[in-house]
């Protein structure tokens, strides 16, 4: 007798694998300043997990403070880059992860250390994520932020994880109750017989989040 419910493996063989082409020409789209909400909504139609889509669709998460004003553009467009990436490795493993990007948690503290001096511990949280998405983002030029800091001693993740996941972890759950809130994922999909699509995301301004 044939077991009506699928087993773990046999779910993770259902799993398809995203296109190439689809990966190239979403992001692509990004790169060029396509609004996420359109991205979120092809991913939507694609049958990614709400919980994906949401992530996609929400907002930066950033520090209360006057300094959020002065986020630099390329580090928002940074963190879309990267949640769409993380997307897709995790729809290709099955998997629903829980912690932001190094670039959101960058982006969340970056208003925060132009307030007042912060604790040495996030002082390396800090550092360490500015190092990853600095580098990945080709915002330096053949050299590391340890090399410009001066510092022969790079901040190891091991020292940091802890703090580190966190913080990614309550980015993440704040980015997709916001962009539940906003109606992401309450809708049926659409079809061949109806046009409604996801609500478009009125607010493009980072959410305020007191990190201390």
């Amino acid at each position: 007798m044939s077991n009506p419910h699928p087993s773990l493996f046999e779910l993770s063989s259902q799993i398809e694998p995203v296109p190439d082409s689809f990966k190239k020409m979403t992001n692509l789209l990004l790169e060029n300043g396509a609004n996420k909400e359109v991205i979120a909504t092809m991913l939507e139609i694609a049958q990614f997990s709400i919980p994906h889509v949401r992530w996609l669709a929400g907002p930066v998460i950033v520090h209360q403070s006057l300094w959020m004003e002065t986020l630099p553009k390329w580090l928002i467009e940074a963190v879309y880059l990267d949640r769409l990436e993380r997307i897709f490795q995790e729809h290709e493993t099955g998997e629903i992860g829980v912690l932001a990007t190094p670039a959101e948690v960058l982006a969340c503290m970056y208003p925060a250390t132009m307030e007042a001096p912060l604790h040495s511990d996030w002082v390396n949280v800090y550092l360490w994520a500015g190092n990853e998405v600095f580098s990945k983002h080709q915002r330096l030029q053949k050299t590391s932020l340890w090399q410009l800091l001066g510092e022969d001693r790079p901040v190891k993740f091991e020292s940091i994880k802890s703090d580190f996941e966190q913080l990614a972890r309550d980015i993440r759950r704040k980015v997709v109750e916001a962009a539940k809130g906003r109606g992401w994922g309450k809708k049926p999909l659409p079809s061949a017989t109806t046009s409604q699509k996801s609500p478009p995301d009125t607010e493009n301004r980072p959410l305020q989040y007191t990190l201390f």
